[in-house]
């Protein structure tokens, strides 16, 4: 083997097998999508060539590529959570790994290696071959099971030697962030108290150094057309892994064992059978659990990634209100979002309810009791549409906020882009539309609309910015301090001065559902902007008052300058008097109205009413005693 091309090079396997590869002083190209942010995991070398490529383009991937000997395909989507369901997803990885067998044979390959997972057996105990009858449980495991068949059948067409591998549990540097291993590490370095069961399961650990290295010697010795449990060869109670993980991150910390417990037909038993990987290649672990763990641990202290500092907690606040066919769908996709997107970062996703009236809170209630990371807060009754988003922001716990609407008008695929502006270090990033798939009168009366207020306010004032972008946690606290009970959003964030950037996005139609704004509420919203940030109604006031006074006086001089000249011709009549009664009348009640909407603003923050009063919440923890 001379060059080898790695698809999914950035996770923990395929970080390790491309350091093993360059050991030998072979050639690597990592294929990687365009717009990764993982593309830094990349061992660095003059051996290393990065290929931006997307798992849909890969049949274009010889046009980029002139040639290789081994083909390495780790790439897929969905591989957590909800999205391992996914079944059109699932679906989609298959013809994903078919299209990269037909790139291995355009760039001239001799090898095929394609990584499965012990997924593909199901709830199988036992000690894992090839020969272990495969029963998978959920869309991820199907989906591997059959593409380790289908790709076979396409690699025997191609005339290209094919080896499947069934991965067990692997840990190491660039572990997903949600794994026993590295979520436990994590929890301990930053000095907390991990829940486990009780421990008493026998599983499998092997290291991802170990891994990779089992990897290179599949693609030089590895047998066509076989398949190979990729795994440490023996098992330890999992109680002992844990006690391993906390002498190297924290000694003497406590652990929660028992306090979780067993899942329903949870398995006890797992070990990879790796005698043929043995016997074939003369595979060995070379690296022992423990000193796996320290290894793991050193490198968690070092790096930002999905160390300490990088396991930030990112919260998503939705405001809610007769969403019963959104908030499920929004959820899924969130939460997909972050196990593509932003694995290195923990969540949670807050829906706050301003007393819907159809079914809303039962599917919130649903989604919270299956998700321990999504929370509610139901309101006693709906409190409007500022007051209630502007609480929910309040509640929420991460390293910052991400307000996003229920109706999908806010597009999930931005929020990478916030949070990549935000680890630049600005503290509010403010998304602005550029476009509306909306009605487009409406998009055209709203940008008048912000130009005016732009052009009156001494505030600077954002066009078309809605709310949605990213509030780091320090801007979260000053509104907390702010206790202000009428507040617009929009405005303090012009206001108070945190370093801020902008990012442009169409605003997509709303998935489903009908909008609950109308002209009251519209209108709502244009006089709380107006008068919160803007003097200019005030002197308009004066300054029209004291001209129409003028005025008035001018034409008094003239009518009686008239009236003595032309005593007997000139006939002023009433309607004179008349018009200027009415203009007067109107200029008056106009300006009452305005100095009352300024009063009534004052009013509402004088009282300092609740901006809600709670009915229920759900998923949040519970208040710690205050100490005396």
């Amino acid at each position: 083997m001379k060059r080898a091309v790695i698809t999914g090079p950035t996770g923990a396997i395929g970080t390790a097998l491309i350091a093993e590869l360059i050991s030998h002083g072979i050639e690597v190209e990592a294929v990687v999508r365009p717009d990764s942010r993982r593309t830094d995991n990349i061992p660095k070398s003059p051996l290393v060539h990065i290929v931006p490529c997307d798992l849909k383009e890969l049949k274009t991937l010889h046009e980029k590529i002139k040639h290789a000997d081994v083909f390495y395909h780790f790439g897929w989507d969905g591989t957590f959570g909800n999205s391992r369901n996914n079944a059109y997803g699932q679906l989609e990885n298959v013809r994903y790994a078919l299209d990269a067998v037909e790139a291995a044979a355009a760039l001239g390959c001799t090898t095929f290696v394609g990584a499965g997972s012990q997924a593909e057996y199901g709830r199988v105990e036992g000690s894992l071959n090839a020969s272990t009858p495969a029963f998978p449980e959920n869309g991820y495991g199907i989906a591997k099971l059959c593409t380790g068949q289908m790709t076979k059948i396409l690699c025997v067409q191609k005339g290209i030697r094919h080896i499947w591998t069934r991965i067990l549990s692997i840990y190491g540097p660039f572990d997903g962030a949600k794994t026993m291993v590295m979520s436990t590490i994590v929890s301990l370095l930053k000095g907390g108290r991990p829940q486990c069961t009780a421990g008493e399961q026998m599983w499998d650990y092997l290291y991802s150094a170990d891994a990779g290295y089992a990897m290179y010697l599949l693609g030089e010795k590895g047998v066509s057309g076989k398949t190979y449990c990729i795994g440490g060869g023996t098992a330890r109670p999992l109680r002992e892994y844990i006690e391993a993980i906390r002498d190297a991150a924290a000694p003497g910390a406590e652990i929660g064992f028992g306090e979780i417990p067993y899942q329903e037909k949870q398995v006890m038993y797992l070990c990879a059978d790796i005698s043929d990987l043995e016997k074939d290649t003369g595979f060995a672990p070379r690296v022992t659990f423990a000193e796996g763990i320290e290894k793991t641990v050193d490198w968690c202290r070092r790096i930002t990634y999905k160390g300490i500092e990088a396991m930030k907690k990112i919260s998503i606040m939705v405001p809610c209100y007769n969403e019963e066919e959104n908030v499920v769908p929004l959820s899924e996709a969130l939460i997909a979002m972050f196990e593509k997107d932003l694995p290195q970062y923990d969540y949670e996703i807050l829906f706050i309810d301003n007393d819907s009236r159809d079914t809303t809170r039962v599917k919130l209630r649903a989604l919270c009791e299956n998700n321990k990371k999504i929370k509610a807060i139901f309101n006693a009754k709906n409190f409007g549409q500022f007051n209630s988003p502007y609480y929910g922001i309040l509640q929420t716990e991460g390293d910052c906020t991400i307000p996003v609407c229920a109706d999908f008008q806010d597009p999930i695929d931005v929020i990478p882009r916030l949070v990549a502006e935000w680890e630049k270090g600005y503290k509010i990033v403010c998304a602005v539309k550029t476009s509306s798939k909306e009605n487009p009168v409406m998009y055209f009366l709203r940008s008048c609309y912000y130009k005016m207020i732009k052009k009156m306010s001494s505030v600077d004032q954002i066009e078309h910015f809605t709310g949605f972008g990213l509030y780091d946690k320090s801007f979260v606290q000053v509104l907390r301090d702010l206790k202000d009970p009428i507040p617009f959003i929009r405005g303090i964030v012009g206001e108070l001065g945190f370093k801020r950037t902008e990012i442009e996005y169409t605003q997509a139609q709303r998935r489903a559902g009908k909008t609950h704004n109308n002209f009251y509420t519209l209108y709502d919203a244009a006089m709380l902007s107006f008068t919160s940030y803007t003097k200019i109604g005030l002197r308009i006031a004066t300054f029209l008052g004291a001209a129409c006074a003028g005025l008035s006086v001018i034409v008094a001089i003239i009518y009686f300058i008239l009236k003595l000249i032309y005593w007997n011709r000139f006939q002023a009549g009433m309607v004179p008097l008349i018009i200027l009664v009415s203009l007067t009348s109107s200029l008056q009640l106009f300006f009452i109205g305005l100095l009352g909407e300024y009063i009534l603003s004052m009013n509402k923050r004088l009282m300092n009413r609740p901006l809600v009063v709670e009915e229920e919440r759900l998923n949040f923890k519970p208040e710690k005693p205050e100490q005396e």
